[in-house]
């Protein structure tokens, strides 16, 4: 089947004997260039160091002191946000232990980016078999926010990313920005729906 949630890292997950999903370093290692955890000109040595330790090897020992050496409080959170974060999803040992723990907790202290990766990939998971397009978009639903409105008397749900870059560019890209920002007469735009 196509891989249509590259983004899923689906390919990057070792499939158990139960069907579920075990993270790797692969599969963790994209979440390190997420704007929250990346490098920016500012970082200091100590983020530089643990940054570059992290993306040799994203499931490594981390030490307090190696943590305590990025000098940027919100930087040095959002490090421990992941620390812990990973240290809790390869402790349940597969996405879908580490997921069934944290709703069943009650208390969902983790950043959405994070359940959202989360989601994804169970559900791609879940899709590998026989997914078609009506099922993509259905676990779509799952883990990416919608628009919701009643047309003709039926809920319709519009993945909300799309629908406002149709409103900022019309469906025409980076000309069809400069046509909205210009104020231009477009067409209305109409959108296919699975039925």
């Amino acid at each position: 089947m196509h891989d249509f949630w590259p983004a899923s890292g689906h390919p990057h997950l070792e499939i158990t004997s139960r069907g579920w999903l075990r993270p790797t370093d692969a599969w963790l290692r994209p979440m390190l260039a997420l704007p929250e955890l990346a490098l920016v000109e500012a970082s200091c040595a100590g983020e530089t160091r643990l940054h570059a330790a992290l993306v040799d090897s994203p499931s490594r020992s981390v030490t307090q002191s190696e943590l305590d050496a990025i000098e940027d409080d919100d930087a040095r959170g959002n490090h421990a946000m992941f620390l812990a974060f990973r240290d809790a999803l390869l402790a349940a040992g597969t996405l879908e232990a580490y997921y069934l723990a944290l709703m069943r907790s009650g208390q969902v202290t983790v950043p959405p980016v994070f359940i959202e990766r989360i989601v994804k990939a169970i559900v791609r998971n879940l899709l590998d078999a026989n997914g078609d397009a009506f099922e993509a978009r259905a676990g779509e639903m799952l883990f990416r926010p919608q628009r919701l409105t009643l047309a003709e008397g039926r809920m319709l749900a519009a993945d909300l990313a799309t629908i406002d870059l149709l409103n900022e560019t019309g469906g025409f890209g980076d000309i069809g920005r400069l046509l909205v920002q210009g104020k231009a007469p477009m067409a209305a735009l109409q959108m296919s729906v699975l039925t």
